[in-house]
């Protein structure tokens, strides 16, 4: 298309745009519609020049006057003319007036369930910026335009509204296939490929929003042009680009349903515009033309002002309710808006979301059950669900519905059975399918209700056709044709079947229904007379939008609201909320927790792609027990708490986990405060002792917390902070993604050595909500940091880091010493339990008198011995060194025994100064390690003093025994520990601690030890370090 083509292409309005009221016209909109009845040209420019408009055209005085230069065939071509516009134009009122409005689809969402009926008209007007979040609109028809110029005009109207939104820091949405005239009107496009748009979308954006090289070079030359540019912050062209694809979103295709609800075949094209703050600064975008391009796979997109002096520059901005060309004006512009930037983000700020306070999650479980709160004995004996059409991203989320008593299902979807509702549930129940004349009362009720089968197989009933070739009807033929044989069905089902009382009628509000003629809405009124009232129906809707309409409607005709309703929940949340009532599905499902005491199901394949995260439901260990003894064991020895442990806390008689003072303070005190932060996530520290409980305290403020917060574990040590804080962001947004609000994540960190690891965290994870245009007032992620210290003497906490010192209080010695009791009436051997060795303070004697008896046989001949004396060792000079629990049971020859023994039970005695641990690594595993380093360090002192076995010894073993260096993936931590233990901690040392030591205790034997370190890193092809 030539230049000059698309210029008078664009010139004035179309038909299809012009106002619907001719009053409303201006002189443009009159001049192009005398071209359309084929008026001369010259005659037209004569009555423009004179300033004719709409109001004078129907005032035929006024336009007498103004036509008396023009011959007699031109009036006469015009005032009939005018007939047959009038004509049109009340046929068209006519329309508007008939058809219902609707909502537009929300901004900047994609997997809403949401969709237009033709000739439906949208509530919005084409405006211009309003308070620059609210988003402003423009239509296009976009029905006349030619095939061959179709992607062109598309590309160009994206590229020039876009660019209006960005320079007026608007948000917007460009509409193709709503009509300018009559006013929104729902008009539809056929779409063939829905991807080609956005492939060609992203290729006009990179060549209009980057300068031409042309254009470039001419503007360093000009010296005075390149300050001014650079003084208001002109983006580099391949910046510009990249601003420009964050701003403008991927094409949205908007199904367009008929008036009796099934799919036309036709779009809505929806493009969002979100000139965020973050994004733009305080740059400014101009838009440059394109040369002709010869290549056949490029389309061309001509720019409306190619022949401007500047060479095909352009500025956009919104202007009224269209997007201007104010290039000449640039500079005055950006002087004169100089604090559009702060404006934009102060407007971010106000509209940045707080978890909202609602409670329909506990009133949904209280509505649905009847007030018992499980659906394993629900008040009710049986529901009846009406729906209108779903949409297929709905359909993931109602599995709530297969483990439901059914007596009936109401459909209105005339499409269901062949891609909505039924056959998403008959593939998994067994339904008979009816139409509503079947429950006739032609007849004995009972034999009725045998012939239906209604009190053994659910009844699905199509209220709207679509089987047994029965076509649908729109809703005044509805009313007409099938509302008497429904009316039949809803006064069989209440009066027949079960008594009122012990049945609930459950509306799923799938689409929006907005006229009180809609099928479903006189559904709603036939049960609301049967049922006398609405104490027995409960509505159902996952968008707010489409409830608002929903109970307008019945406060017109009840004057009142919903008594019953669900509108503040996604459909994820519904359902997750409903599963979670069924016993057998907490044993089966694992939940998360969701805003208003609302549940989602958390599914294994996303907890597994969350690797990085140890989640804690809001079910957690529901479903069974496992070892309690071990669990108890493991923990009681000094091993890390698991969930488990604080399950078992929580039943009676138990006292598994003591509760710590500073745990009230934390929850209560600590996370409030965190929660009045502006930072998108903040942390606070834990410092503690090792062995004082720090790491089980932050557990146990994530279990606390596990129903009002989401909450993981960090599973270790990552240098990858941009995959951590991904995953983090993922489980924030898992089945709330669309959702304006939603529950902070809590994720606890147990492994980091530095401070500046958690900033770096918290700065990644802020990041990735920026990049998922996460905005809120309040925390979205709070950072529970444990970091063990030397030493943590009694400090008064901070508002953001809590001390735990190295001794109980009262309250807590207490406690303890219950436990203590606890632990002797069972008649286990209670001394190296850490309970003991925290209410003596770890005391030296106590532990030299403990550590005394155990080892008091101790022969280093046996296997358990060398292998016990080894991760004593290990313990003392490689931190966070251990043995997996494989390699010690191929090391102690249980793998080949006929009865498979525990790990624990082969070390005999020396079990009761170790402990099991899961290492998070790149692989998982399980591993042994002495309980405490003070206890590991008294073992070596005992061992040396006592039995002779010197640091040598238990050296050269460990660096001889080729089983320990096998190369399986769980071994090769074990090799860095060694590594690590040889190394020299500073090159001012000559020899790493250890090999000082055996220096210090056997003169001359370090000689050996290093002799067999080198040749065992040699040959395990390991990095050799200077030891």
């Amino acid at each position: 298309m030539s230049t000059s083509r698309l210029s008078e292409k664009n010139e004035g309005k179309t038909a299809s745009e012009r106002p619907v009221d001719i009053s409303d016209w201006n002189r443009d909109h009159v001049r192009q519609w005398m071209l359309a009845i084929q008026m001369d040209k010259g005659y037209a420019d004569i009555l423009y020049n004179q300033g004719l408009n709409g109001a004078g055209l129907l005032h035929l005085k006024e336009a007498n006057r103004l036509m008396q230069n023009l011959p007699s065939k031109a009036k006469e071509l015009i005032f009939q003319n005018i007939d047959l516009l009038k004509d049109k134009t009340e046929k068209l009122n006519d329309m508007v007036a008939q058809s219902c409005s609707l909502k537009p689809y929300p901004f900047n969402r994609y997997d809403a369930s949401y969709r237009y009926t033709e000739n439906s008209i949208l509530d919005v007007t084409e405006t211009g910026p309003k308070d620059l979040i609210q988003p402003c609109h423009e239509f296009k028809g976009f029905t006349d335009t030619p095939g061959e110029y179709r992607m062109e005009k598309y590309t160009f109207e994206v590229i020039r509204f876009a660019a209006a939104c960005m320079n007026s820091r608007s948000n917007g949405t460009i509409h193709f296939g709503v009509a300018d005239d009559p006013h929104g009107r729902i008009l539809g496009v056929s779409v063939q490929k829905t991807d080609h748009f956005d492939v060609q979308q992203k290729l006009a954006i990179e060549r209009h929003f980057k300068e031409k090289k042309a254009l470039k070079e001419k503007r360093a030359k000009n010296v005075q042009i390149a300050e001014r540019e650079r003084d208001v912050h002109i983006a580099e062209s391949e910046q510009n680009v990249q601003m420009a694809k964050r701003c403008i979103k991927p094409p949205r295709f908007v199904e367009v349903l008929k008036v009796d609800m099934t799919f036309s075949g036709k779009y809505v094209i929806e493009v969002d515009i979100e000139p965020s703050s973050i994004v733009c600064q305080n740059v400014y975008f101009k838009t440059f033309d394109v040369k002709q391009n010869t290549s056949k796979s490029d389309d061309v997109v001509i720019n409306d002002n190619a022949k401007n002096k500047k060479g095909g520059e352009t500025f956009y901005v919104r202007d009224g309710s269209s997007s201007g060309n104010k290039l000449a004006e640039y500079d005055k512009y950006v002087k004169s808006n100089a604090q559009l930037f702060k404006e934009r983000k102060d407007a971010e700020e106000k509209h940045r979301s707080v978890v909202k306070i609602h409670a329909h999650g506990s009133a949904l479980s209280e509505m649905i059950t009847g007030g018992t709160h499980s659906m394993d004995s629900p008040r009710f004996m049986s529901y009846i669900v009406v729906a209108n059409k779903s949409h297929p991203v709905q359909h993931e989320n109602l599995g709530f519905l297969l483990g439901m008593n059914l007596m009936a299902v109401l459909d209105f979807d005339p499409q269901s059975a062949e891609n909505g509702l039924n056959k998403l549930l008959k593939e998994k129940r067994m339904f008979n399918e009816h139409l509503p004349v079947q429950y006739k009362d032609t007849g004995a009720v009972v034999d009725i209700a045998s012939s239906l089968e209604l009190t053994k197989i659910t009844s699905w009933v199509f209220c709207n056709g679509g089987i047994n070739g029965e076509t649908p009807s729109d809703a005044d033929k509805w009313g007409k044709e099938k509302s008497s044989s429904v009316r039949d069905v809803v006064s069989f089902l209440c009066r027949n079947v079960l008594p009122r009382k012990k049945l609930l009628v459950i509306f799923l509000l799938f689409s929006q229904v907005s006229e009180a003629s809609d099928p479903l809405f006189q559904t709603f009124e036939m049960f609301h007379k049967e049922l006398m009232g609405q104490n027995q129906i409960l509505c159902m809707s996952d968008n707010e939008t489409s409830y608002t309409y929903w109970n307008d409607l019945i406060k017109q005709q009840h004057k009142c609201d919903i008594s019953k309703r669900i509108y503040e929940l996604s459909l994820a949340e519904i359902n997750g909320t409903i599963l979670s009532l069924w016993s057998d599905m907490r044993k089966l499902i694992r939940f998360l927790p969701s805003c208003g005491g609302s549940k989602v199901a958390l599914f294994k394949k996303t907890e597994e792609f969350l690797h990085m995260l140890s989640i804690l439901c809001v079910n957690q260990c529901d479903g069974g027990h496992h070892d309690k003894q071990l669990h108890e064991e493991n923990f009681d020895k000094g091993g890390k708490a698991s969930w488990w442990n604080f399950y078992y806390s929580e039943q009676p008689g138990s006292a598994s986990v003591i509760k710590r003072d500073k745990l009230d303070y934390i929850v209560n005190t600590i996370i409030q405060n965190m929660l009045n932060q502006k930072r998108a996530c903040v942390f606070f520290n834990i410092f503690h002792a090792q062995g004082w409980g720090g790491t089980t305290l932050a557990m146990h403020v994530l279990w606390t917390l596990k129903e009002k917060f989401r909450c993981a574990v960090l599973k270790d040590t990552t240098d990858d902070y941009t995959a951590a804080a991904k995953q983090v962001v993922q489980l924030l947004t898992y089945k709330t993604k669309e959702q304006p609000t939603r529950l902070p994540v809590l994720v606890m960190t147990d492994h980091f050595q530095d401070i500046l690891n958690v900033l770096t965290l918290q700065k990644q994870i802020e990041e990735e909500c920026l990049d998922q245009h996460i905005f809120s007032k309040s925390p979205q992620v709070i950072i529970v940091n444990c970091m063990r210290v030397d030493s943590c003497e009694p400090t008064e906490g901070t508002g953001d880091a809590v001390y735990i010192p190295h001794y109980l209080s009262d309250n807590e010695l207490k406690l303890f010493g219950e436990k203590m009791e606890e632990f002797k009436k069972t008649n286990r051997n209670t001394e190296t339990f850490y309970v003991s060795m925290i209410v003596n303070n770890f005391s030296s004697y106590y532990i030299q008198r403990v550590v005394k008896n155990i080892l008091k046989d101790f022969n280093f001949q046996c296997k358990n011995a060398q292998l016990f004396a080894i991760l004593v060792l290990l313990h003392i000079y490689s931190k966070n060194a251990l043995l997996s629990v494989s390699t010690c049971e191929e090391f102690l020859g249980l793998q080949t025994e006929a009865e498979l023994r525990r790990v624990e039970d082969a070390f005999e005695k020396f079990s009761s100064l170790l402990k099991r641990c899961t290492v998070f690594s790149k692989v998982t595993f399980e591993g042994m390690r002495v309980i405490h380093s003070i206890i590991a360090q008294r073992c070596l002192e005992e061992l040396s003093a006592c039995h002779g076995l010197t640091k040598a010894q238990i050296a050269n073993l460990l660096l001889t025994t080729a089983l320990f260096y096998e190369n399986t993936l769980e071994k090769q931590k074990f090799m860095q520990d060694v590594q690590d233990m040889l190394l020299k901690s500073s090159p001012k040392n000559e020899f790493s601690r250890l090999i000082q030591d055996i220096k210090k205790e056997t003169p001359g034997m370090e000689e050996t030890v290093l002799l067999n370190a080198a040749e065992c890193l040699k040959s395990k092809a390991m990095h050799r370090p200077q030891i």
